[in-house]
């Protein structure tokens, strides 16, 4: 095989630019088309704690040395081993959704929000009549939630949808919750922080979490399909490279003199013979390769 010179390999590739670009823009509108239909916007939540080893009561109250605030991080790592393995933690945070949405059916004021984790629209309809039966004792808790199609969390699907990292090697933990309805991503963060602050404070010693920022509202949904449509294009374009490079590569026809003493080097050229019907039409000479 000759070998091919690298500028001969971008004239190619240029050559079919157009073919490169339409190429690219049909596989990035399929996977546009592709993700839009099977993929689902999510939404995150985030909440921020602070988290220090030190004890207010010591003399270091208003100050942390060095020394502490690197054993801070050590103390940063042990709480993100307590969110993926202790369990009491999300049983807690369940129990505070739980505890919320109890405080909707009873009319508190406040736990207006919590309405969309109800999904039977019909008895929502009539909810004051539900509350007042639940309130005199006509109907249970558990009936009333039967009633109301309540959505349940369990430990599972809290875990699924929690994620948590560092801030920027600080002592400031995130917690984000994920989940494709906005309104459920803000609870579950919130929920889940503020059980990681209770439980931590009797599993580990020597250490104190604070909250800094409660969860907000996400500004928007996080989607692929951008991501997808730009894989697409990006894949499109390197298939139709791949398969010119490998035209050139494998391309054995002679059609200059170079190409002749570049595949026969040791064979000197003595002479060629023009094609007649190729000087009267002006379009250039015609080689071929005979092999005897």
């Amino acid at each position: 095989m000759r070998e091919i010179s690298l500028i001969k390999l971008v004239k190619a590739i240029l050559s079919k630019l157009w073919l490169v670009i339409l190429c690219a823009v049909i596989f990035a509108a399929g996977a546009y088309v592709y993700a839009k239909k099977t993929t689902v916007p999510t939404y995150k939540s985030e909440s921020l704690i602070f988290i220090s080893n030190y004890d207010k009561g010591q003399t270091a109250q208003s100050q942390m040395s060095a020394a502490s605030m690197e054993a801070s991080e050590h103390v940063l790592a042990r709480y993100v081993v307590l969110m993926e393995k202790v369990d009491k933690i999300y049983e807690t945070a369940i129990a505070n959704i739980d505890t919320a949405k109890e405080g909707y059916l009873s009319g508190v004021e406040g736990y207006e929000q919590f309405e969309f984790l109800f999904e039977n629209e019909s008895a929502l309809a009539n909810i004051e009549e539900l509350r007042l039966k639940y309130q005199s004792g006509e109907m249970e808790y558990d009936e009333l939630l039967e009633l109301l199609d309540d959505k349940k969390f369990s430990i599972g699907q809290l875990k699924s949808m929690i994620s948590f990292g560092q801030n920027r090697e600080t002592e400031i933990l995130s917690i984000f919750a994920t989940s494709n309805d906005p309104r459920i991503a803000p609870i579950v963060s919130q929920a889940v922080t503020e059980s990681l602050i209770i439980e931590a404070s009797g599993l580990l010693g020597g250490s104190k979490a604070s909250l800094v920022q409660g969860a907000k509202a996400p500004i928007g949904p996080s989607s692929p399909v951008m991501q997808y449509t730009y894989i697409g294009g990006f894949i499109g374009a390197l298939l139709i490279v791949f398969i010119v490079v490998l035209t050139i590569v494998f391309d054995v026809t002679v059609r200059t003199e170079n190409d002749l003493s570049e595949t026969f080097p040791e064979i000197p050229i003595l002479g060629v013979v023009p094609d007649i019907e190729s000087v009267s039409s002006k379009k250039g000479y015609k080689y071929s390769q005979r092999n005897e």
